[in-house]
């Protein structure tokens, strides 16, 4: 038998060669970005000194993390506390803090430079706790360096003038090549520990409740059963 002319014969694909596959894929691996939010609420005149706080183990709609209502969606997105939902396994690639206050006011310029100079963040497993870094290196919308100051005469003698952070997106811890791996339902925390040197919040100037978001920024794995 002769082909089309330009074309060539060829043989049958043999078992197991790609042109013919005999096993149907019964897994497809989803992927897909995801991040997971806790904050913890500190009232005016709080005293951190020595102090440290653990985030993400309150839930949404319970009470806790300072807070004296139940935890909206802009304080955690976490339907179970202090945990990963069962679908997935979860890779943190990056970290972000956002301090800002309850009230909506800008920030007085000591509570910001009493978190980043005083506070550190940690991993905290059931058996492990990991140190990450000063909040200094974990900031969110450029840290310190990237606020601006209103014009205003030095506020209650202590806060001084008054700082809002931008919008940028400076200064995330990021995981650049192994990322944090946390698999289904696996148990965990973030804790904030402040020093010694940590002042009370809002410098005692604008009786005003300071709220730190901690942002986990990565990717999602689920596996779909096809068959």
């Amino acid at each position: 038998m002769y082909g089309i002319p330009g074309s060539a014969i060829l043989p049958p694909p043999q078992a197991g060669s790609p042109l013919s596959p005999m096993h149907v894929q019964k897994n497809i691996v989803r992927i897909g970005e995801q991040a997971f939010w806790s904050a913890q609420n500190y009232p005016d005149a709080t005293a951190v000194a020595n102090t440290t706080d653990r985030l993400f183990t309150t839930p949404r709609g319970q009470v806790g993390q300072g807070f004296a209502v139940g935890l909206t969606i802009p304080e955690t997105n976490l339907k179970e506390g202090g945990r990963i939902p069962s679908q997935y396994a979860y890779d943190v690639e990056a970290i972000a803090v956002q301090p800002y206050y309850f009230d909506n006011r800008p920030i007085v310029g000591a509570d910001l430079r009493n978190l980043l100079s005083h506070c550190v963040l940690l991993w905290d497993f059931v058996q492990t706790q990991i140190e990450i870094a000063p909040i200094s290196l974990v900031g969110a919308g450029g840290g310190i360096y990237g606020a601006t100051a209103d014009t205003g005469g030095v506020e209650g003698g202590l806060g001084g003038s008054r700082i809002a952070l931008n919008n940028g997106n400076g200064q995330l811890w990021v995981y650049r090549r192994h990322p944090v791996l946390l698999p289904s339902n696996s148990t965990f925390a973030l804790l904030l520990s402040w020093g010694t040197g940590a002042t009370v919040i809002d410098g005692g100037a604008g009786n005003s409740a300071m709220v730190v978001r901690v942002v986990l920024l990565g990717r999602f794995q689920t596996a779909i059963a096809t068959g």
